[in-house]
């Protein structure tokens, strides 16, 4: 019950995100699960977390060097919207990410 009241926490608990906006964080255990439905999807990129105290960004990283870049990026942002169930922004290199709402 302690798990699921922590999750439930971590999942309503607002954050910083850019331009200062409050959003909501995308908790550790969704990223685990995203991590997960990556592999098990056959997508060979995995999410990398970097969370500070102005907010949260991700990075995907291709897990296959043969993989080709741009499709299996591609593939894993929408992926990732989905699985999430949450609007993300990218930057220009279309790897880094935040949650927008």
């Amino acid at each position: 019950m302690a798990e699921e009241d922590s999750a439930v926490a971590e999942a309503e608990a607002p954050s910083r995100s850019f331009g200062g906006d409050m959003v909501r964080p995308i908790g550790m255990q969704q990223i685990i699960g995203l991590k997960r439905a990556l592999i098990e999807a056959g997508i060979p990129v995995t999410v990398h977390m970097h969370d500070a105290c102005g907010g949260q960004t991700f990075r995907l990283e291709l897990t296959d060097a043969e993989a080709p870049r741009e499709e299996s990026l591609g593939r894993a942002r929408t992926f990732a919207e989905l699985y999430l169930g949450r609007h993300l922004t990218f930057d220009g290199t279309g790897a880094t990410f935040w949650a927008a709402d």
